[in-house]
């Protein structure tokens, strides 16, 4: 209320109960002050350090810094209201419209073999050099970056449906990450399998490069293409040849009259 001095709320949890938005400790409005709120979602997963100044007069710019793990996997949401004067009744409800502030990924597999009976499992799909803890000063022109502390590591996704046939698409499970550029590998296990025979099982890594610049609120969907070529390490196509051709032998054993 006014300026960083008059906190109000300081992690205050807000729940649903039934149509209504309630909250424990009942804080109240005082005429002819201005407020700043914001707000953090869910409850309590990510830090928040509040900045060295307020908003200008419109007061619609995010404000704030937060630290978040991004191992927890959840969808970090934040929303800011607008500067608000408060009058002596009559104020309307705090309206939070919140905006994703990490990127969703997914994984989707097509297989495109040549051959109807080659048919791919995919399993173990994972990011191995995810950034797991970031942090993001709000504002315009914000942007993640990871913290002194942090250590890369896995994320996993989850792959429904088991043998992938000719022409068919499977989709990965939904990953977070937080939206900072550099190069991601990728690795995931195909099981190969020739109608009911098994080829082998090969583990591939691909990345994903810095030319795809990861934006918060933004979906991704990678598509994989695979073949017998690019997944069976050292395939060798099956190639034919003609040696020959066998001639003609007369048949001169008897003369049929007709």
């Amino acid at each position: 209320m006014d300026n960083l001095s008059g906190v109000i709320f300081t992690n205050e949890k807000v729940s649903r109960s039934g149509s209504d938005w309630t909250y424990v400790n009942t804080q109240y409005w005082t005429a002819g002050h201005d407020y700043w709120f914001c707000a953090i979602a869910p409850f309590g997963a990510a830090g928040y350090d509040a900045p060295s100044t307020l908003p200008g007069t419109a007061g619609t710019e995010e404000f704030g810094t937060l630290t978040f793990d991004n191992s927890q996997q959840v969808d970090l949401c934040y929303a800011a209201q607008n500067k608000v004067t408060g009058m002596a009744s009559g104020n309307a409800p705090v309206a939070f419209t919140f905006k994703h502030l990490l990127s969703r990924t997914k994984f989707t597999f097509k297989n495109e073999a040549t051959n109807q009976n080659v048919k791919f499992v995919i399993s173990d799909i994972k990011i191995t050099d995810a950034v797991q803890k970031g942090t993001i000063t709000l504002g315009n022109g914000a942007a993640w970056t990871a913290t002194a502390d942090n250590v890369n590591g896995e994320l996993a996704y989850t792959i429904a449906g088991t043998e992938l046939a000719q022409n068919a698409t499977l989709a990965s499970s939904p990953v977070y990450l937080l939206p900072i550029a550099g190069v991601y590998t990728v690795t995931f296990r195909v099981k190969v399998l020739q109608g009911t025979v098994e080829v082998g099982e090969y583990d591939k890594t691909v990345t994903i490069p810095d030319t795809v610049t990861l934006t918060r609120n933004f979906s991704y969907n990678f598509t994989c293409s695979l073949t017998y070529a690019n997944v069976v390490t050292d395939a060798e196509p099956i190639v034919f040849t003609v040696e020959g051709v066998e001639d003609w032998a007369d048949y001169t054993d008897n003369e049929i009259a007709i």
